[in-house]
């Protein structure tokens, strides 16, 4: 399971997992927030259907009890055997969110680790280390 921002400086960090250990993200935040999110029944107010939609979304993306609900529900509904949250070092909403959502998820059972990285800053990112990283948290888990 990844939480979070993608890696979009580094779309190969999630294939090296895969390539290597065999390990795959099978569920993103950004799939399964479309539905539950966007469908509204306001029909004849699209102000309101688009107010509605992004009046939810801060919310459910960061902030407890919504985030951490979610995510704990939604690992259980998918099977997740494990979770990878990105957690940007400069970002304090997204940052405390993340806390008590991975607080959530372990007490669900769920091993999760948080990676604090910039999702589109690579000046402190190091795809071999953080590669490695990951693995040796999924060797830990039993998972590889």
């Amino acid at each position: 399971m990844w939480i979070g921002a993608g890696l979009w400086h580094d779309p190969g960090f999630y294939s090296a997992l895969e390539d290597r250990y065999g390990a795959v993200f099978v569920w993103s935040m950004y799939t399964p927030f479309a539905g539950p999110q966007y469908i509204r029944e306001l029909h004849d107010k699209p102000l309101h259907a688009l107010a509605s939609r992004i009046c939810s979304l801060n919310e459910v993306l960061h902030l407890p009890p919504w985030m951490n609900e979610w995510m704990v529900s939604e690992a259980n509904r998918c099977g997740i055997d494990a979770a990878v949250m990105l957690v940007p070092p400069d970002n304090r909403l997204s940052q405390s969110g993340t806390k008590l959502t991975c607080l959530a998820l372990q007490e669900a059972g769920i091993p999760t680790l948080m990676l604090s990285a910039d999702m589109v800053d690579a000046k402190e990112w190091n795809h071999e280390r953080m590669v490695e990283h990951a693995a040796e948290f999924l060797r830990n888990a039993g998972l590889i």
